[in-house]
């Protein structure tokens, strides 16, 4: 079923996009970022947020585990409202203190893989699983608001 329209994949072509240009934006957002962490000290102040660069990345790391170490078809591991998804963020950083950038950078590769293992390149991209607030998010929504964690904290730390 399409995303767009009345109920009809016929604009998905104008719309839409494939498993293989997302996960090919993925990697290259992710790459992109691990190589930023590589050369960006981990106590690094963030701009604009009371986090460090190091606590950015475990960040990053955290939100591609609630894909990873979940069953995603359960909505445990989800938040209700956005200030429940703070709280998340800040209980998941405080279960990664002392983690060293470099771990992090390791961590990441790995759940990356079995992130992709769990959905391919040819996962269907309409398939919708629980989100925060009580939304279904379609494979497509999941691995585009993945680039754009990557995107978005790339950018904070560049800062």
């Amino acid at each position: 079923m399409s995303t767009t329209g009345a109920g009809s994949t016929t604009y998905d072509k104008f719309v839409f996009t494939d498993g293989d240009e997302l996960w090919d934006r993925l990697h290259q957002a992710h790459r992109r970022f691990a190589a930023l962490l590589s050369i960006t000290p981990s106590k690094h102040p963030v701009p604009g947020s009371d986090w460090t660069a190091g606590e950015v990345a475990t960040h990053l790391l955290t939100v591609v585990r609630r894909y990873t170490q979940r069953d995603l078809t359960d909505p445990s591991g989800t938040s209700a409202d956005v200030a429940e998804i703070a709280a998340l963020n800040k209980a998941e950083l405080a279960d990664y203190a002392g983690i060293s950038v470099r771990e992090v950078i390791d961590l990441l590769w790995q759940e990356l893989a079995d992130l992709e293992k769990k959905l391919p390149r040819t996962a269907d991209l309409h398939q919708t699983y629980p989100f925060h607030s009580g939304q279904e998010v379609d494979v497509a929504g999941w691995l585009g608001n993945l680039i754009g964690e990557f995107l978005v904290h790339g950018r904070d730390v560049a800062r």
